[in-house]
């Protein structure tokens, strides 16, 4: 206001607000090579769609991310338990 600094942002901070992004949390998904892992990157969800709640996004824009970030978890899931265990002896589909 009266042109005096506030406060600090720091990179921290950017690096930490750009986390909640939704695009940001399923690259994220795909990079973590255990489960435990992925259940650190799971407690984010949240915060990624208070964010986007905060930031106005529509009913489709929050459904859909929410789809893909869904359907993430269980593609890595799946992945992190084929190397683990090796193929699957059938043919299988993740719904």
């Amino acid at each position: 206001k009266d042109k005096k600094p506030i406060g600090i942002i720091g990179m921290t901070d950017i690096v930490r607000y750009e986390s909640q992004n939704s695009l940001l949390l399923v690259s994220s998904i795909f990079q973590q090579t255990s489960v435990e892992d992925l259940k650190q990157v799971s407690e984010q969800v949240k915060d990624c769609f208070v964010r986007m709640v905060n930031e106005d996004a529509n009913a489709h824009m929050i459904g859909r991310a929410m789809s893909v970030i869904g359907s993430s978890f269980k593609q890595r899931l799946a992945e992190l338990a084929e190397q683990e265990f090796g193929p699957a002896p059938i043919p299988y589909c993740l719904v």
